[in-house]
């Protein structure tokens, strides 16, 4: 037998209402018990037999709740899957959407009965586990995104360390030659001037044993640091009149390079190395992110052994996004090593980078960094 059982809209808006009320309980177990159990009371009241409101809003609170409270939404998927439940064995009917199918409660109605309940239990279940699966895939893209980020972070700590390193191999030869220098002067002053008097000669003397002590401590630092792998080095470091090489080479590979370079004569060693590694790391950069893009160099000594650089080269229009690079940040370590200030930035569709390096390796303000490498 089938009967009509045509529902008014709002009571299944004011349904939906009713059952929606734990959401805002979910920091209270107990008040959302609260809330469910009346709404189960009146759906058994009401003979709701497949009460699809009740069951499928208690499903969405649960759903929503186990992403914060997974317990309490099993709990709430409990609730929601006793009101069909108990519906259909105390009321022996089925509420389907084109009316109610009545049965018996044992019989052979039985298996009918056992089907619904397990239809429920499978259903409730299988919407259970999918917040779990959601959560567990959340879960492993936020491990993922941590991996990444620690993975980036341990590559640019490397970069520093290797960068330092690096410097610390190639300023060697800088500190080693004007200290060789010392011990020479020291033990040949003797010599020239030969109306020094014993202490005088003393002194000279152990200033050149120390320079030599120097020398070969130096030498040890270098081995500390330099990897196995590594070769001597067999070319003199280069220096800042050696930028005008720099930009003859760029120019060989028909890249459109103008160049402003004035008093390079005056930079000091140490500085005049940082110079050049600086505008060599720019005009890698700039071949390999804009191969077609003119570049600038300017490469100014300050009469006082410093420099200052500035290589800017325009940006593609699909290069939107910078990184910060491996490159970018062993040109900010070696800059810093020497005391000096890098700033890179973007500027009216220019990709700049800027950097002073000083004679003495004295620090200088904070600089700037960002970019890509």
């Amino acid at each position: 037998m089938v009967q009509s059982t045509a529902r008014p809209l709002w009571g299944l808006l004011g349904s939906v209402l009713l059952v929606a009320a734990p959401l805002a309980a979910l920091r209270s177990t107990w008040f959302g018990v609260l809330l469910v159990v009346p709404r189960l009371a009146m759906a058994v009241a009401a003979g709701l037999a497949w009460p699809w409101t009740a069951y499928a809003a208690l499903m969405a609170v649960a759903v929503c709740s186990s992403w914060r409270r997974p317990r309490l939404a099993w709990l709430v998927a409990a609730v929601a899957l006793a009101q069909p439940v108990i519906a259909i064995w105390s009321r022996g009917k089925m509420m389907t959407p084109g009316g109610s199918v009545e049965f018996g409660m044992f019989g052979q109605t039985t298996g009918v009965l056992l089907f619904a309940t397990l239809f429920y239990a499978v259903a409730t279940v299988l919407v259970m586990l999918l917040p779990v699966l959601l959560r567990r895939e959340a879960a492993r893209d936020r491990d993922l995104r941590d991996l990444l980020r620690g993975r980036r972070e341990v590559q640019r700590e490397a970069t520093v360390l290797d960068e330092r390193s690096r410097l610390a191999r190639d300023l060697h030869d800088v500190v080693a030659h004007h200290v060789s220098l010392i011990a020479v002067r020291a033990e040949t002053a003797p010599y020239t001037f030969p109306d020094l008097s014993p202490d005088v000669r003393a002194a000279f003397a152990e200033i050149a044993d120390e320079s030599r002590l120097a020398l070969r401590e130096l030498r040890g630092v270098l081995g500390v640091l330099r990897r196995t792998s590594d070769a001597a080095p067999r070319t003199p470091q280069p220096t800042a009149t050696d930028i005008e090489q720099l930009v003859l080479d760029a120019r060989s590979t028909n890249a459109t390079v103008t160049a402003s370079l004035r008093d390079l004569e005056g930079v000091s060693p140490a500085a005049g190395y940082v110079a050049y590694r600086v505008v060599q790391e720019a005009l890698t950069n700039s071949r390999r992110h804009a191969p077609d893009a003119a570049v600038d160099v300017t490469a100014h000594g300050d009469g006082g052994g410093g420099i200052s650089v500035r290589v800017a080269n325009s940006l593609p229009q699909t290069d939107a996004a910078w990184e910060h690079g491996q490159g970018i940040t062993g040109m900010t370590e070696r800059v810093a090593a020497a005391g000096g200030r890098l700033e890179v930035m973007s500027h009216d569709g220019l990709f700049v980078a800027e950097a002073h390096i000083p004679e003495s390796g004295s620090p200088e303000p904070d600089r700037e960094v960002g970019g890509r490498a």
